[in-house]
């Protein structure tokens, strides 16, 4: 099943490529197509940390940040190549959608911060744990 996973996300990966030099938006078909490739990736090998990691970008592009933030905390689960910029695009993700409060100063925003988006990675590494 891993070359019909590698077959789907490469194909996901090369629409994702036309979409983002077409400069498309939210509704384009293109990103459509890239989506369901990976999704297909991704069920015929839910361990496929890049098929996770594009998917993240895609759910972005779609502007659906909570998909986002659940594609991208599963490939830093995962462990493989693409768990440090996962992480990365995870964090950033979660900064925008969790700003400062209004009393608190910046250690605590940071701790919390820290600990909503690796708690997140702790839990897909619970479930991808659990399933092997």
């Amino acid at each position: 099943m891993r070359f019909r996973a590698d077959a789907n996300y490469a194909l996901g990966t090369a629409y994702l490529e036309d979409f983002s030099n077409s400069g498309g938006g939210s509704t384009d078909p293109v990103l459509r197509e890239a989506r369901g490739y990976l999704e297909r990736a991704i069920l015929q090998d839910p361990r496929h940390d890049a098929a996770h990691f594009r998917l993240g970008f895609a759910y972005l592009k779609q502007n659906q940040a909570d998909r986002a933030i659940r594609s991208y905390a599963r490939a830093a689960a995962l462990d493989g190549f693409t768990s440090s910029p996962a992480r990365q695009h995870l964090e950033k993700i979660y900064r925008h959608l969790h700003p400062p409060l209004p009393d608190e100063d910046q250690e605590r925003y940071e701790l919390r911060i820290s600990h909503g988006w690796n708690g997140l990675v702790a839990q897909e590494r619970e479930t991808f744990g659990s399933s092997r």
